[in-house]
């Protein structure tokens, strides 16, 4: 009865020290170490670099923290914010304030743009003009989404498979048949399932539960699979794990028999020490070490003296005294007998 006692005396220590946070407090804390405190109504965002026990707020929703960051209070009349961090004059249409209450953007919907220079207004764009960003306005190309500095399109609409006009970018233009674009820049020729492509063509990211080894083709995911064939089936398996593909049907990865090993994430072989490389039927064809595969490949064994290996399959004649055993003893005796005359 007593360990019982003592098992649940744990388990409630336990439960506090891992606890979340109760009802109507936050863990304000901002890392893994849980610091509740009361919860501060409208707070998006706690001070996570406030030492004090009692929570501060950093930003608010609809509103900006109190000077004491302690409650989130609303703007003066005919004042807002936008950042839920300061109150600004209000400027209508103006989605985003500086520091100094000028206008920096307006809103993209209405087609507007800050006064140059004073930021005090909002204003339309002129007939043929749009903004994609509420802050500048560019002759309107159709199908283009981003603009760069100078006017020119920067991207296009990719729900449209457009890129720019190569250098000009002076309009939009559809990708080739074969081809789409996945970023309204580039164009590239179509891998099925591809949703990211790196700069030279090959797939970046495959759409969920689909994975690329090769950039090339994108392929159901086998766990555990290095290497895919062409309809799918795995032909390597992680040779980390020690596994190889399920036989016949190459839809799985499976690990070797107990007492087996694969050296190339294919087939599982009964190991030979020092082998690094199998042949198909289970003998050595590489050793390592500096050893070499026995006549009958059966095992690895060391080159004769005076020889060495640098492929791992055959001895060749060592021209390099370093290399040599003999030669190191050799040398060592030369050396004792010079330290014996000169004593």
């Amino acid at each position: 009865m007593k360990y019982f006692l003592c098992l649940l005396s744990l388990l409630s220590l336990f439960s506090l020290i891992y606890s979340e946070c109760d009802g109507g407090t936050v863990d304000v804390s901002g890392d893994d170490t849980e610091k509740c405190g009361t919860a501060i109504e409208n707070c998006e965002t706690y001070d996570v670099s406030s030492s004090s026990d009692t929570p501060k707020c950093a930003v608010c929703d609809g509103k900006i923290p109190s000077s004491d960051k302690k409650t989130c209070v609303a703007c003066e009349t005919g004042e807002e914010t936008k950042d839920g961090k300061n109150c600004y004059t209000k400027i209508d249409d103006c989605e985003e304030y500086a520091q100094d209450g000028k206008c920096a953007a307006c809103d993209v919907a209405k087609n507007k743009i800050p006064v140059a220079d004073t930021g005090a207004s909002c204003v339309e764009c002129g007939d043929g003009e749009e903004t994609k960003d509420g802050k500048n306005c560019y002759t309107k190309i159709t199908d283009c989404v981003e603009y760069a500095q100078d006017g020119k399109c920067a991207t296009c609409d990719v729900t449209k498979s457009k890129i720019p006009v190569a250098n000009t970018g002076g309009s939009c233009v559809a990708c080739d048949t074969g081809k789409e674009t996945k970023d309204g820049k580039n164009c590239y020729t179509i891998i099925a399932d591809c949703e990211e492509y790196e700069a030279e063509g090959k797939c970046k990211k495959c759409a969920s539960g689909k994975e690329t080894k090769d950039g090339k083709k994108c392929y159901t995911k086998i766990t555990d699979c290095s290497e895919y064939e062409a309809e799918g089936k795995c032909a390597t398996c992680d040779v980390a794990k020690n596994k190889i593909p399920v036989a016949d049907t190459g839809a799985t990865c499976e690990a070797c028999a107990a007492g087996k090993e694969t050296k190339d994430g294919k087939n599982c072989y009964t190991p030979i020490t020092d082998c690094s490389e199998y042949e198909a039927e289970g003998k050595c064809s590489v050793c390592e070490n500096n050893k070499v595969p026995k006549s009958d490949k059966s095992a690895c064994e060391a080159c004769p003296d005076g020889k060495k290996t640098t492929d791992g399959k055959t001895c060749v004649e060592n021209n390099n005294p370093s290399d040599s055993s003999t030669s190191f003893i050799q040398m060592s005796i030369m050396g004792l007998l010079v330290l014996f005359n000169v004593l």
